[in-house]
């Protein structure tokens, strides 16, 4: 008969080369083997393709399966083919179990039939798909996946194959409803809270500076904050920033004016926030006009009692050095002075 293998094998040059052999058995007419028929192919090249083949092939199991995302492919009918591995031990079923349809099994009941229709219409059209839903792991708990699908196409533009990816987002979603729950308080606040980005001016202006200040939110947003409310600030706009940029927050009264001119006075908190290569600033400013008209009562009052009863004071200096001159003995003063400052003490009444 005749046998086949292939090997490797130096050319006369030393050059290495792999080799397709076959040897065949030649008889006579006798029937006695009379001699070998070997035939070699250079399969070099061949193999050097198959070994890359190979080297590709593990290359792209040991990064799909270590991805931190989970991967599958799909014919382009939408009859999935292959799941990572990564996705295979975050649902527990077999790679045979989650063939076809297959996959459906771990979706939410709540969502597949919504990430169903919607995937094949996406299929039918050829066009990307993603969606957001619940992924069952193998302990019976879900969790939140941002899956994607993009088509794969040849030269005629004909789908090929579709290739898809789940991420999980259930960390960010979380993040992301506790992050609007307290900007929906922020807005809701009857405390007046602005951000304002340095570069860009204002970012929110919630429902208490518009109560305050007088400005809607369209109004506001974009502006400079300080030119908006004409901000009086103890220290330079330079010097505030250093302040912020060296300590991260800055606290103190400042004058402020509303849309209609009417002079503010807040008790104003300034936090700087550095994010995304932006720097942010957080402003909360309390209405304290009230107290500061109080404060200024106050200090009238004290001042103007204090002039009077230095007066006053001056007055007695003045009614003792008169009386001492005037009496002869302690007793004698004692009783004027007493009797003067009474006088003095019914005008005052």
């Amino acid at each position: 008969g005749s046998a086949r293998f292939d090997g490797v094998c130096p050319t006369a040059k030393g050059t290495t080369k792999w080799w397709d052999v076959v040897v065949t058995v030649i008889r006579a007419e006798s029937g006695e083997i009379d001699c070998f028929l070997c035939v070699s192919r250079d399969i070099t090249a061949w193999k050097a393709a198959e070994e890359s083949l190979t080297l590709s092939e593990q290359r792209f199991r040991a990064l799909a399966d270590n991805m931190a995302q989970f991967a599958w492919m799909a014919y382009p009918s939408g009859y999935t083919f292959w799941h990572n591995q990564r996705w295979l031990d975050y649902t527990g079923i077999s790679a045979v179990e989650a063939t076809g349809n297959g996959w459906q099994q771990v979706i939410h009941p709540d969502y597949v039939d919504r990430v169903v229709s919607e995937l094949a219409l996406a299929l039918e059209k050829g066009d990307p798909w993603q969606d957001t839903y619940p992924i069952r792991g193998a302990d019976g708990e879900y969790r939140w996946f941002l899956s994607s699908a993009m088509p794969l196409r040849n030269e005629q533009g004909a789908v090929v194959l579709w290739c898809g990816t789940d991420t999980d987002i259930t960390e960010q979603r979380r993040t992301s409803l506790r992050l609007m729950t307290k900007q929906r308080v922020i807005e809701l606040s009857h405390e007046a809270l602005l951000v304002w980005d340095v570069d860009e001016g204002i970012i929110l202006f919630n429902r208490g500076c518009e109560e305050l200040y007088g400005y809607k939110k369209g109004e506001a947003l974009g502006a400079t904050a300080a030119d908006l409310l004409k901000t009086r600030y103890p220290l330079s706009r330079e010097a505030l920033m250093e302040r912020l940029a060296a300590e991260g927050s800055w606290t103190g009264e400042v004058r402020q004016f509303s849309n209609d001119g009417r002079e503010i006075w807040v008790d104003s908190r300034l936090e700087l926030i550095r994010t995304g290569g932006r720097q942010f600033v957080c402003e909360t400013n309390r209405d304290i006009s009230e107290r500061r008209k109080a404060d200024e009562v106050r200090n009238l009052l004290v001042g103007e009692l204090n002039h009077r009863v230095k007066n006053t004071l001056a007055i007695v200096q003045s009614i003792a050095a008169q009386t001492g001159r005037t009496s002869g003995t302690i007793e004698q003063f004692i009783g004027r002075f007493n009797g003067r400052v009474q006088s003095l003490s019914s005008a005052h009444h």
